[in-house]
C-alpha cells in the first residue's frame, strides 16, 4: 500500500508541475500584454501551424498595425482567426492566410482586431485545443475524479493499517509485562 501511495503522490506532483507550467505558458504573458492562442488550422502555414500556440499583443493599436503584419482577429463572439493583412484603409483590413488562395471573404474591422500577432511555441497549442474540445474536458474531469476517489480510498485505508499497527504493538507490549 505504502508504494501505491508513493506512486500516486508522484503522479499528483507530476499533475501539479504541468498544471503550473501550462498555466505560466498560457496566462504568465498576460502581464505584459499578451494572450495565447492556438492555432487550429493550416491556413498560415508554414509562419503558424495547426497545434502552435501564437501570442499576440493585445496592446498593439489596430491603426499601427501593417500590410504584412499578422493579426489575430474576432469572426464573431465565439471565434477568431489569424491572418496576414494584405491590405489596409482608414477603417479596416483585408486579409488573408499565407496557404490560402484567395483573400478572406470579409474585410476585419479595427474594433475587431485582438491584436498582432508576434511569436508562438510550436505543439503547444495542441494541449490547448485539447483541453477546450469536449473530450478533453470529460478527460480532465475523468482525471481529477480519479484523484479525488483514490485519495479517499488511501485516506480511508491508511489510518486503518497505522491502527491495527499500533493495536498489535500495543498487545504485544501488554503480553511482555
Amino acid at each position: 500500500m505504502q508504494k501505491f501511495r508513493s506512486l500516486f503522490n508522484k503522479f499528483i506532483t507530476l499533475q501539479i508541475v504541468f498544471a503550473v507550467m501550462y498555466f505560466l505558458i498560457i496566462m504568465g504573458p498576460q502581464i505584459f500584454g499578451y494572450k495565447a492562442f492556438p492555432v487550429s488550422s493550416n491556413s498560415m502555414y508554414p509562419e503558424l501551424k495547426r497545434g502552435d500556440l501564437a501570442y499576440v499583443n493585445t496592446n498593439a493599436a489596430a491603426e499601427d498595425i501593417d500590410v504584412g503584419d499578422v493579426v489575430a482577429f474576432m469572426l464573431n463572439s465565439e471565434s477568431y482567426a489569424t491572418h496576414r493583412v494584405i491590405e489596409k484603409s482608414d477603417v479596416s483590413f483585408i486579409t488573408k492566410g499565407d496557404a490560402n488562395e484567395d483573400q478572406d471573404v470579409s474585410p476585419v474591422y479595427f474594433d475587431q482586431v485582438i491584436g498582432e500577432t508576434t511569436g508562438k511555441i510550436p505543439f503547444v497549442g495542441y494541449i490547448q485545443l485539447g483541453l477546450m474540445s469536449v473530450v478533453g474536458k470529460i478527460v480532465m474531469f475523468a482525471v481529477i475524479a480519479l484523484d479525488v476517489v483514490i485519495e479517499l480510498i488511501l485516506i480511508n485505508k491508511m489510518p486503518e493499517a497505522k491502527n491495527k499497527a499500533s493495536s498489535e504493538a500495543s498487545l504485544e507490549a501488554q503480553d511482555g509485562r
